[in-house]
């Protein structure tokens, strides 16, 4: 996704270079994983942090932006394995314990979601964790700007490429059973997100789902 990489090129480090609230909330689940893969790791804020906490599991930090992964690269950590390529893409031939993403399905169209998940199934050994956050419909984004599809907005006027999807409870549930997921754990929560030196206050859900075969 060339229009995220342009971000970074002209932003650097968007996001701050603190872990994100889903990392943090992720931390105590994930000490049993030998590996780990997250989607969307954006210059690795998230995996680093992670695994210097836990330096037993090999976090493989994938993302679609040869700018971020070039970050990533120029702060190394033993168990930190970036890769640069776009999720629909990537093929490994080893499962993974979890998966993790922060902030990254809600890009998404439907199919494209549903897609992902797909790849997620595949991506995970039987019984994995795959661990997200969703931006919730209870976000005061939710309904702003152009209609794309259901429950998803164009939010940015500046950035009419740049949408959103917003979940409920509900719909999570649902989509993480069609894609062979049993949800385990469900919480709402509000982050204060650092963009580009602001804060943002985000409506999310924290999702821990298993993989059920």
């Amino acid at each position: 996704m060339m229009l995220w990489d342009s971000l970074y090129q002209r932003d650097g480090l968007r996001y701050g270079d603190k872990p994100s609230m889903c990392a943090r909330m992720a931390s105590p689940l994930l000490g049993e994983a030998r590996t780990v893969l997250e989607v969307g790791a954006g210059y690795g804020r998230d995996a680093i942090w992670l695994a210097e906490r836990l330096p037993t599991v090999t976090i493989t930090a994938l993302d679609s932006s040869p700018t971020a992964t070039r970050m990533l690269d120029r702060r190394p950590v033993a168990n930190v394995i970036p890769v640069c390529q776009d999720a629909f893409d990537w093929i490994n031939g080893v499962a993974f314990d979890a998966l993790l993403s922060n902030f990254f399905y809600h890009i998404f169209l439907r199919a494209q979601r549903q897609r992902l998940f797909q790849r997620a199934h595949v991506a995970l050994e039987s019984y994995g964790l795959f661990i997200n956050s969703f931006i919730s419909i209870e976000d005061e984004k939710y309904g702003r700007g152009r209609d794309v599809e259901p429950g998803t907005y164009a939010c940015y006027p500046d950035r009419p490429w740049h949408f959103i999807h917003f979940y409920s409870a509900q719909e999570l549930v649902r989509e993480h059973l069609t894609s062979g997921f049993e949800v385990e754990h469900i919480e709402e929560a509000t982050e204060g997100e650092y963009i580009c030196g602001s804060i943002e206050q985000t409506r999310f859900w924290f999702v821990v789902a298993r993989k059920t075969d």
